[in-house]
């Protein structure tokens, strides 16, 4: 018997939401599976994950926020490395992955090529795109990744966006294009109503006039 992982951690269940704790669980139910399932394990260790039903708002800010127009603040860079997988494209994987028999620890994610930030909003909608640098937004106490998606400023986190995926690329992990990814994401934003809370109009408008 074949046993798949998606590697997730939800720190409710532990009645404690410290993130720290986060990374460390994560290790130790990847150890806990492969103690006991050895080398009948898959495990999927997924990368940011977006599309439709995505309550987080973690990536649908921005297919909502460059559809509504005008100017718009970009955090940081455009070269920033940008890393994400479509819901139903990390499904498929890991059927694909029961379906072969295939084990091994694979990093979810995507795109099968490198990704900016800057190539990730033009493709998800485009726009009069007001890039505004890293230390202006956190003096202002913009928060990085909830607040202002796709946003890592500094060294902390920069492997995360940075995932070697060459193994699930030869396991048959594949895209489908942004752009769909954006629309769909779109649509089902509109249709939903307000996600969670994000960086506001209002504090953009004060942060493009400062700059």
């Amino acid at each position: 018997m074949q046993v798949i992982v998606l590697n997730g951690v939800n720190l409710d269940v532990l009645g404690r939401r410290d993130p720290e704790l986060y990374g460390g669980l994560k290790v130790g139910s990847e150890r806990a599976v492969l103690d006991v399932f050895r080398d009948r394990a898959a495990i999927a260790r997924a990368g940011l994950i977006v599309g439709p039903h995505d309550p987080t708002d973690r990536y649908t800010y921005w297919p909502r926020r460059l559809a509504e127009g005008g100017e718009v603040l970009a955090p940081g860079t455009p070269s920033q490395p940008v890393q994400l997988i479509d819901a139903p494209d990390l499904g498929a994987f890991l059927i694909r992955l029961a379906e072969d028999g295939t084990s091994g620890v694979f990093n979810a994610t995507g795109p099968a090529q490198p990704l900016t930030l800057g190539e990730t909003l033009e493709r998800s909608g485009g726009g009069d795109l007001t890039w505004v640098d890293e230390q202006t937004l956190l003096d202002a106490g913009v928060g990085p990744w909830m607040e202002l998606p796709l946003w890592l400023p500094g060294d902390d986190y920069a492997g995360m966006l940075r995932a070697d995926i060459s193994r699930a690329l030869a396991a048959g992990l594949t895209f489908r294009p942004l752009e769909e990814t954006a629309r769909d994401t779109l649509a089902w934003s509109l249709e939903a109503g307000e996600q969670r809370p994000t960086l506001t109009r209002e504090k953009e408008r004060e942060l493009l006039a400062r700059g």
